[in-house]
């Protein structure tokens, strides 16, 4: 594709932008559905995440959640690498 383009950086940088909609879009709708689903009170004491804020209703209790739902997997991701990684050295070194 870069031999294509005529400059080449706008290849990356679209990449780029393609790849942070999508994971803004996933963190955006999950907050909002988690909201939704809070506000019918499917599910018990977790109705503290259906409150709204500001004139667009933003869920940020919702979404405050979701990160840190996100950034725990990531984290855990993150040490499960290196341990697996030192083990590897361990037994094949």
């Amino acid at each position: 594709m870069d031999l294509m383009a005529l400059v080449h950086y706008f290849t990356y940088a679209g990449c780029f932008a393609a790849c942070l909609s999508s994971a803004m879009s996933c963190l955006v709708s999950a907050g909002k559905t988690f909201e939704v689903v809070c506000a019918d009170g499917i599910f018990p004491y977790v109705s503290v995440f259906a409150k709204t804020w500001g004139r667009e209703a933003a869920p940020i209790a919702s979404y405050a959640l979701c990160f840190l739902v996100a950034f725990a997997f990531i984290i855990i991701g993150t040490l499960c690498t290196v341990f697996i990684q030192n083990m590897y050295m361990v037994y094949y070194i």
